[in-house]
C-alpha cells in the first residue's frame, strides 16, 4: 500500500506535541495502579473545557462538554464543578494582562503557563481536593485507508462526492482529527489517568485532494462530542 499524509501547515507544530500520545489500550489509561487510584482519589476538582484556536469551538460546545464530563464524574467523585477554576482562572488572566503578546494577536506561551500554575495552587488553597481533571480537544492524526480514517475508538468516511478518483484503495496515510482528551492529576501535578476519544475528522477528500473543512461545519453533530466524552472516561 502506498502511503500519504496530507496535513494542513497551521496544524503541524500542534501534532508534533499530539503525537506522541498514543491510543490507549483497556489498561493502559491508568499511569498509577488501578486500586490506588480508586483508593485515595475522591474528590476532584473539574477544569474548563478547553480547545485549540485553530479549532474555533463554539462556546455552546464547551458548555456541553464540561456538562457531560462533570455528569459522568458525579457517579464517582465528590467533584468540584468548573465554575470554581473558572472564577479563579479570569481572575490570573486579568492579573497578567491577558493571554497576548503586547501589540500582537499572538498568545504568550509563558503567559498561559503562568496562568495555569497559578490558578492551580489557588484551587489548592482554596478547595480541599485529591486530583484535577482537564479537559481538552486536540488535533491529532488520524489513519486511513479506503477512504476511511480511524482514531481514538471511532471511524469516519473522509470522502466526498466525486472525491475518490485520487484515493483509491492502493493509498492510505494520516488525515487531521479532533478528539477529546481527558487527563487527571494529583496534588503534586502528577499524572493519574489520560486517555482520549475520537471527535471528528477535520479534513475531507474535495475532489482530487484533501482540504481543510471549514470551522464553522465543525461540530455540528452533538451525538459525536457525547460519545467522544463516553470514549475518554470509558475507563474510570
Amino acid at each position: 500500500m502506498q502511503c500519504l499524509t496530507i496535513l494542513p501547515r497551521t496544524v503541524l507544530a500542534v501534532l508534533l506535541v499530539v503525537f506522541t500520545w498514543q491510543a490507549y489500550a483497556a489498561d493502559d489509561a491508568y499511569w498509577i495502579d488501578q486500586k490506588t487510584f480508586k483508593k485515595t482519589i475522591k474528590t476532584v476538582a473539574m477544569a474548563p473545557a478547553e480547545a485549540g484556536a485553530a479549532l474555533n469551538m463554539p462556546s455552546g460546545i464547551g458548555v456541553l462538554i464540561e456538562n457531560e464530563v462533570a455528569a459522568r464524574l458525579e457517579r464517582k467523585f465528590d467533584l468540584i464543578v468548573p465554575d470554581r477554576y473558572r472564577t479563579i482562572r479570569d481572575e490570573m488572566e486579568r492579573q497578567v494582562g491577558g493571554y497576548l503578546v503586547a501589540g500582537t494577536d499572538e498568545p504568550d506561551s509563558a503567559r498561559i503557563l503562568a496562568v495555569r500554575e497559578h490558578s492551580f495552587r489557588e484551587m489548592l488553597f482554596q478547595y480541599h481536593m485529591d486530583a484535577i481533571v482537564t479537559v481538552q480537544v486536540r488535533l491529532v492524526g488520524a489513519p486511513f485507508d479506503k477512504n476511511k480514517a480511524e482514531w481514538d475508538g471511532v471511524s469516519q468516511n473522509i470522502s466526498t462526492k466525486g472525491g475518490r478518483s485520487l484515493f483509491s484503495d492502493k493509498f492510505g496515510g494520516t488525515v487531521t482529527a479532533s478528539s477529546l482528551q481527558i487527563s487527571i492529576f494529583d496534588r503534586r501535578q502528577n499524572l493519574l489517568y489520560s486517555a482520549r476519544g475520537g471527535i471528528e475528522v477535520v479534513m475531507q477528500i474535495d475532489e482530487q485532494s484533501l482540504v481543510p473543512l471549514p470551522t464553522d461545519q465543525l461540530f455540528q453533530d452533538e451525538k459525536l462530542i457525547k460519545k467522544a466524552v463516553q470514549l475518554a472516561l470509558k475507563q474510570l
